[in-house]
């Protein structure tokens, strides 16, 4: 038996509408989504520090301090309010270590913990995060594309 055709037209409005309204919801940037940026001092150093966060949840941070750099990357999660980032990659991956004086070998530098971060954002371009474990905080601003 056909269904009478006021009914198919209802059900294809409700399917239009849902879809209609499913859509920006699926659009919905991510806030977290840019490149980022901060200040910090460490060990009587400046340093710079370089936060990218893109689709897939994923991110690429690099710190300068000095003629030192670090670099990582890796997806995050962010749910409840902490953010949680698991390191795939990070350079350096090994270091030099100074046997006499004269001499010298290279040893491996372990994998950076990526770490837990309780977040929240103080404007739609300022984000605090205050690591879970160990209280530090760093307010990041974001910067140009």
């Amino acid at each position: 038996m056909m269904e009478p055709i006021h009914r198919a037209r209802a059900r294809f409005a409700a399917a239009v509408l849902v879809l209609g309204l499913a859509a920006p919801l699926a659009a919905a940037p991510n806030p977290f989504d840019g490149t980022w940026q901060s200040l910090l001092a460490a060990n009587g150093m400046r340093c710079a520090v370089k936060l990218i966060m893109s689709a897939g949840q994923r991110y690429s941070e690099a710190i300068q301090c000095g003629g030192y750099m670090t670099w990582q990357s890796g997806t995050y999660v962010f749910a409840n309010g902490i953010l949680v980032r698991n390191v795939v990659d990070w350079q350096p991956k090994q270091r030099y270590v100074l046997d006499n004086g004269y001499s010298g070998h290279y040893e491996a530098n372990a994998k950076p913990p990526g770490g837990s971060f309780r977040v929240a954002f103080t404007s739609p371009n300022t984000m605090v995060w205050r690591d879970v474990h160990f209280s530090g905080t760093i307010t990041y601003q974001r910067g140009p594309q």
